[in-house]
């Protein structure tokens, strides 16, 4: 299994943002390159294992958040996690995606990823 974290990156209920649209783009576009790649470079020597892949996304932050707001806070992180992977995000014979949070004082996501 393959561990990636990174703290300081705070995901974001996004049905609940209250943000202009132009941040709400600066901020997909940097976590969805962002886990790209942190999941590259977790890979860098040996490559990524064969699917099908367990992908567990698990957000850090001060207070929980309901399955669906988890699940859309997220998005961007799993885009860039099938990018890096080289999968569609929505086969499901290939990858089959997770989700948790835990409190902590410090924001951040941790991605777990097991392989075939």
């Amino acid at each position: 299994m393959i561990v990636v974290e990174w703290f300081g990156c705070r995901l974001v209920a996004g049905d609940n943002a209250r943000e202009h649209w132009g941040s709400r783009v600066a901020r997909a576009r940097k976590q969805r390159a962002a886990a790209k790649l942190w999941v590259a470079n977790a890979f860098a020597g040996s490559g990524p294992p064969r699917p099908p892949y367990r992908v567990t996304i698990i957000r850090c932050g001060w207070r929980h958040l309901d399955d669906d707001n988890l699940a859309g806070s997220a998005k961007h992180i799993r885009d860039g996690v099938a990018d890096a992977l080289g999968v569609n995000d929505g086969d499901k014979r290939k990858v089959r995606w997770f989700y948790g949070d835990e409190i902590r004082k410090r924001y951040g996501v941790r991605i777990e990823i097991e392989g075939g």
